[in-house]
């Protein structure tokens, strides 16, 4: 099953494709995030798994004290500039599972749930394997506040309703959404407080949010794309530009859901597994002087494009920022600072310059690797216009 969302929390798993797995998966959450923050350890996790310097730990949360509001990142997603938040990274899973959370209800009516609780009651917890942001939702008719752990419901043996997939993070007391998205939609995430094994937990819904469970309660995967540049070394570097969101699993050549206006959505699965994608000594990115990007690319300068034409003296801010980061294989046939015409089917060379829709990456065999690490993140609201407002 699947639903929409404005603002999407995927999971992503990574794995190196030359390195032998260690036998054991791992999982990063929210809590341990912030308690590898208190610790003052290494700044980035899953360092082993084929990303190279791995997931940093400032992806997830504010790198700020007192490490409490999620990250916003930029990405792509079918050539909008987006944002996302990530909340989980694993490593060594070869897939992740939907687990049940209960919805008290009052009662059931015409197959509908009569007078629902705002506070869930969720089966599996952040020290689990197991865990995972995905769940299935099963109403239960039990009174409000008297059942407060699975146990309790399924010994009581009240009548369950199960229903869709769902997406929520839970989250340690103080951590939040830090800045709203700047036009706020039926989907955006919210803060919410629920139950977990007799206790209250906090956590952050993203109600819209795509998740599709297939058998076996197995979390459907697509994929999310990582660009990375060859050094004069001959080592990988994977700079903090903004990423291409994929829309179905590799190669598909699967089209993205519109919503009534023909805008392309973010409905589809919020499971995210990565990929690397290792471009040509040709390409370049749009990152002027001085710019957040040309910093994000202290490591490989030379990559930086050069072809900008006039409009870093005629576009305005918000232009330029929807533009950074850009990335073509070949600026001499598709310049960083054209618009793109994302009515170009992917079969043509112009589409293959620019890399801003993840059906042209596959396309173009771009990408070389996959890997064992696995996040969560999520698409902020408006599509076409949240990434603009959010960076000026």
């Amino acid at each position: 099953m699947r639903h929409a969302s404005a603002f999407v929390l995927g999971a992503v798993a990574l794995a190196a494709c030359d390195a032998p797995r260690p036998d054991q998966p791992q999982l990063w959450t929210l809590f341990d995030v912030q308690q590898l923050y208190a610790d003052g350890a290494p700044d980035a996790i899953a360092t082993d798994a084929g990303l190279p310097g791995g997931v940093p730990l400032s992806s997830m949360l504010d790198p700020n004290a007192p490490h409490t509001a999620l990250t916003i990142a930029p990405g792509w997603a079918e050539g909008y500039p987006v944002g996302y938040a990530t909340t989980e990274v694993w490593t060594r899973f070869d897939e992740v599972w939907a687990q049940p959370v209960y919805i008290p209800v009052s009662g059931w009516s015409g197959g509908m749930p009569q007078n629902q609780s705002p506070k869930p009651i969720f089966s599996v917890g952040p020290n689990s394997l197991f865990y995972s942001p995905y769940w299935q939702m099963i109403y239960v008719e039990v009174p409000d506040g008297r059942a407060k752990s699975a146990r309790e419901i399924l010994d009581g043996k009240y009548p369950l309703h199960p229903s869709r997939g769902w997406m929520a993070a839970l989250t340690p007391q103080d951590v939040g959404l830090g800045a709203p998205p700047a036009m706020p939609t039926p989907g955006t995430p919210a803060m919410g407080t629920g139950w977990l094994d007799g206790a209250s937990i906090p956590f952050v819904k993203f109600p819209a949010a795509s998740v599709g469970i297939g058998a076996d309660a197995v979390v459907e995967e697509v994929p999310i794309f990582h660009f990375v540049f060859v050094k004069d070394d001959g080592t990988w570097a994977a700079p903090a530009i903004p990423t291409v969101l994929g829309t179905g699993p590799l190669y598909s050549n699967t089209l993205p859901p519109t919503d009534a206006a023909g805008v392309p959505t973010g409905a589809y699965s919020a499971y995210w597994r990565v990929y690397v994608v290792v471009v040509p000594f040709t390409a370049r990115v749009f990152a002027p002087p001085g710019s957040p990007t040309a910093q994000a690319l202290q490591d490989v300068p030379s990559v930086a494009a050069t072809m900008y034409g006039d409009i870093l003296s005629t576009a305005t801010e918000a232009e330029l920022n929807e533009r950074y980061g850009r990335v073509v294989l070949d600026e001499s046939k598709a310049r960083v600072d054209r618009a793109p015409d994302l009515s170009v089917p992917p079969a043509t060379e112009e589409a293959d310059e620019l890399m801003l829709v993840s059906r042209w990456l596959e396309k173009a065999r771009h990408v070389r690797c996959e890997h064992a690490i696995g996040v969560a993140a999520s698409q902020l609201p408006p599509v076409s216009d949240y990434a603009r407002v959010r960076v000026d």
